[in-house]
């Protein structure tokens, strides 16, 4: 009789067909993905969605139980990263058939990380049956840190905005999920405790762990700074010349011109324009590598772009009269001989520091670079890459995390995808004191779903971190976050505007999550190993005669 067969088999929900099961996983997974999220935002969906996930894998061999899990993993994917098809067609300029093969094909690896975890909980069902509902959750958290995502997210992020996902300050992401998964396992024990027995014992452990969580989260935001505080304007242009969007550059630079002028008169301390926003590149010539037959004219022509590009945004930071933060792309020419001819030696995404006399003071260079869209994995290792995916991004990684000096202040960038994954932020932090996290993006390429989740992901690092988090776009969705991921100051999405905002500052705090906390989740996947270990030796020595 095994430790399940005293609590009711909690696979009596779903029928034993494998078919069924997978059939309910994928609407699981669905549902405690994609609308657990904005924009539905059911972020209390995910409990009954996760314990029905588990009683799809409960009773499972591994290898059903991974087909299952991966069944899940499809149903998450496609519920969350639909407009990731759409996107890669408009990065790529493909075709609507192969942006399909492979966003098909990126959708079934990343749906084995779930297969994995079906695959963890058959191994603790077969080692350790009584620990199950303890152990699941470390299988969720292991599956999250141990599987390669080309767009790092967590069950836990679904709860970004509830008090739940305050415990990212103590655990970071990984910390949310395990506290998500064991509430829904003490829903499975509460099920199943029906007298006396390890049932009831872990619906009391688990209610302890959800209670603590809760707790902490509804009395965290009474004890974060507000005292201190500094005024910065957000920018939002509502326009960006790119591939997708050509704009003329007197049509962008105007529009950023008047919302500096705005800036300038609502006193901000600091302003912030999203990424790529600067009407033209920053071109930075170089000499020592001139053609021998490149005429005078060519260098001159690349020389005045340079120094056109760098007069507008000079206009920005005296316009603003404050320090100013501006997305721009940096190219490094090497001249031909003629114009066209001029080689690009080198593409930065970056952000550039302008202080109110229109100096160029500062810069910092995206590191944390977006897989395909802006690098290729792998190229160096193996070049054949770029021929079977020939449009992946050229950009140049800058040489890691740094705090810029705007003035009185001291604040961490986020280039887009940065503020995603949170080891940009965390390791910025690791830098020096910070007084506010600053995510500028460019969203336009990403339809439907897409930026509400890099919204979601970026104001969770302002919870991680305890510090407020600005958060510019050229479209839309522009806001800044609180120590506590509250959203203040949003602006319309597609709107030309400024919002000014007074945020605390957050300068000598130091978090959990910032200084070491970020080890729960290894911790967690040790927990599961030990389990596993400890619990096929104690069969082994079971089995052995005496």
């Amino acid at each position: 009789m095994t430790a399940s067969d005293d609590e009711s088999s909690s696979g009596a929900l779903v029928a034993q067909r494998p078919g069924l099961r997978c059939i309910v996983a994928a609407a699981a997974g669905a549902a405690a993905t994609g609308l657990a999220t904005p924009p539905v935002d059911l972020a209390w969906l995910q409990w009954p969605a996760l314990l029905a996930l588990a009683r799809a894998l409960d009773g499972l061999p591994a290898r059903r139980a991974a087909l299952v899990g991966w069944c899940a993993g499809l149903g998450i994917h496609l519920s969350l990263f639909t407009w990731l098809g759409v996107a890669t067609a408009r990065l790529g300029d493909l075709g609507a058939v192969p942006a399909a093969l492979l966003f098909a094909a990126w959708v079934a690896f990343a749906s084995l990380q779930f297969a994995l975890v079906g695959a963890l909980d058959a191994a603790v069902r077969a080692v350790a049956p009584r620990g199950r509902r303890l152990l699941l959750p470390c299988a969720f958290v292991t599956g999250e840190l141990l599987w390669p995502q080309v767009t790092p997210w967590t069950l836990g992020l679904g709860q970004a905005a509830t008090p739940l996902g305050q415990v990212a300050e103590l655990g970071g992401a990984p910390l949310v999920t395990f506290v998500l998964v064991a509430g829904a396992m003490g829903l499975d024990a509460l099920a199943a405790a029906r007298r006396p027995g390890p049932a009831r014992l872990d619906a009391v452990v688990a209610a302890v762990i959800v209670g603590l969580a809760l707790a902490f989260g509804l009395a965290r935001p009474a004890t974060l700074p507000r005292a201190e505080v500094v005024r910065v304007a957000i920018a939002q242009p509502g326009v960006v010349s790119n591939r997708l969007t050509p704009r003329p550059p007197a049509e962008v630079q105007a529009a950023l011109e008047r919302l500096a002028a705005e800036a300038g008169a609502a006193g901000a301390a600091l302003a912030v324009f999203p990424e790529a926003a600067a009407a033209r590149p920053l071109i930075e010539v170089e000499a020592e590598t001139v053609a021998s037959d490149a005429p005078a004219g060519v260098v001159a022509r690349l020389e005045a772009e340079a120094a056109l590009g760098r007069e507008e945004l000079a206009r920005l930071g005296r316009l603003a009269g404050c320090p100013t933060l501006v997305g721009v792309t940096v190219l490094r020419v090497a001249p031909g001989a003629t114009l066209e001819s001029s080689r690009i030696v080198e593409r930065r995404n970056a952000l550039v520091l302008v202080d109110a006399t229109g100096t160029l003071v500062d810069r910092y260079d995206k590191h944390a670079l977006l897989p395909v869209a802006e690098r290729l994995p792998l190229e160096d290792t193996f070049p054949w890459l770029r021929r079977a995916v020939p449009f992946a991004g050229r950009f140049t990684p800058g040489p890691g995390p740094r705090r810029l000096a705007a003035g009185s202040l001291r604040v961490a960038p986020l280039i887009c995808f940065e503020a995603v994954p949170s080891w940009p932020a965390r390791h910025a932090l690791a830098e020096g004191d910070v007084d506010l996290l600053i995510n500028v993006t460019n969203d336009v390429w990403f339809p439907h779903q897409g930026p509400h989740l890099h919204a979601l992901a970026a104001a969770q690092r302002a919870v991680e971190t305890r510090r407020a988090l600005v958060r510019a776009t050229t479209t839309g969705l522009t806001f800044a976050a609180l120590p506590d991921g509250a959203r203040v100051a949003a602006a319309p999405a597609g709107a030309s505007t400024l919002r000014v905002v007074d945020l605390p500052r957050s300068s000598g705090l130091v978090t959990l999550h910032t200084s070491g906390g970020w080890l729960g989740g290894p911790i967690a996947c040790a927990a599961l190993v030990v389990a596993l270990l400890s619990g096929a030796l104690r069969r082994r020595v079971t089995r052995s005669p005496a």
